[in-house]
């Protein structure tokens, strides 16, 4: 058999990026992989930038010698060599930085490892194979945080332990069962505290526009804050918004109605960004909370409950649950459920609509 050797190489791309991809040869045949997500900049202008090429090289770096090892396994027939006794929490560092596809994955990753850190740094994949150490480590989260936190960071365990098997660096998958999700309240506003707090002024207009169009839309912080005039278009009167979501990465393509098209403001070059300088903050979070207690609002709610609202406001005026899941952007009709469940108005709605037969 003839040997494999992966071989990394750039690729230009538009705004002055530059991309990577994988070439190599396996049995005579040339593969090229893309390294989705993971770009630098040609000519960076500042210390975060140059910042951010030295961290992306370092990952591709890693990734490259990762699956130079999977070839040769592969291509030579060798027995594998299992690693039971190297540092789980150096290959969970290792491949936390490839899942860097967005900043909230990212932030769940790190977390992730910083508890795993805490909790036991030294642990070999020998040690955390065992029953003995998932039931304390899962003891470990539940005990410093609230039931869904902890869910999702075993869930980040869970994944790493089989992708670590995938790569051949465990013998076996042995996992505890995970921590399941738990019900929580899902705050909105109402239709009657969304125009109490419009009439209300916002230190931050910028950040009461963003927050009010989200109601309207459903779009998320993270579409919100980097939509680009070039992905809002009008056609016959309507507006359009045309956008990738940064969660799924799915295209969607989303009609606003007048009252959330007035919130947009003066259209500016296709480049620059519809809410300008929105930026997350505990500084934003201080403003979002007092601009709705001038409106009078005392719920405990963050810009991601704007999302929530949206739900309400479409099941609240009877649209259809899957008519509201595509306008959501779900992938999963489960997903969308959740909303169904918390919302009392479809509740009441569904109940009166059970047609009176005359019970004496």
């Amino acid at each position: 058999m003839r040997g494999s050797k992966v071989h990394l190489r750039e690729k230009q791309l538009a705004k002055g990026m530059i991309g990577f991809y994988l070439d190599y040869s396996m049995n005579g045949k040339r593969k090229q992989e893309t390294l989705n997500d993971l770009r630098i900049f040609s000519k960076p202008k500042c210390q975060e930038e140059k910042n951010h090429n030295k961290y992306v090289k370092g990952v591709v770096n890693k990734i490259a010698i990762g699956r130079e090892l999977e070839l040769l396994n592969n291509t030579y027939d060798e027995s594998v060599q299992y690693l039971p006794n190297a540092s789980f929490y150096n290959f969970l560092e290792s491949y936390a930085q490839e899942k860097n596809s967005s900043k909230g994955n990212m932030g769940v990753w790190m977390s992730t490892m910083k508890h795993v850190k805490d909790f036991d740094e030294q642990a070999t994949f020998k040690q955390v194979l065992s029953e003995d150490w998932q039931n304390r480590f899962q003891s470990y989260l539940l005990g410093i945080m609230k039931q869904n936190s902890a869910q999702s960071y075993f869930s980040k365990f869970r994944c790493a332990i089989k992708m670590a098997h995938k790569r051949k660096l465990i013998p076996r998958v042995s996992l505890i069962k995970g921590i399941p999700n738990e019900d929580v309240v899902r705050e909105y506003l109402t239709i009657e505290e969304l125009q109490a707090v419009s009439n209300c002024s916002c230190e931050n207009d910028t950040l009461k526009r963003a927050f009010l169009f989200s109601c309207l839309t459903g779009l998320r912080w993270s579409d919100v804050s980097t939509l680009q005039w070039k992905n809002v278009s009008n056609s016959l009167g309507k507006t359009l918004i045309s956008y990738r979501q940064q969660k799924t990465k799915w295209v969607e393509e989303l009609p606003v109605n007048e009252e959330a098209a007035s919130l947009l403001g003066e259209r500016g070059s296709d480049e620059e960004k519809v809410f300008g300088g929105l930026k997350y903050s505990a500084y934003t979070s201080v403003a979002l909370r007092q601009w709705l207690m001038r409106g009078g609002v005392t719920k405990n709610i963050t810009f991601h409950c704007s999302r929530h609202t949206y739900a309400h406001l479409l099941l609240s005026n009877k649209v259809d649950i899957f008519t509201v899941s595509k306008m959501l952007g779900h992938k999963n009709i489960k997903t969308t459920m959740v909303y169904a469940k918390f919302d009392q108005t479809m509740q009441s709605i569904a109940v009166e609509a059970i047609p009176a037969f005359g019970i004496a």
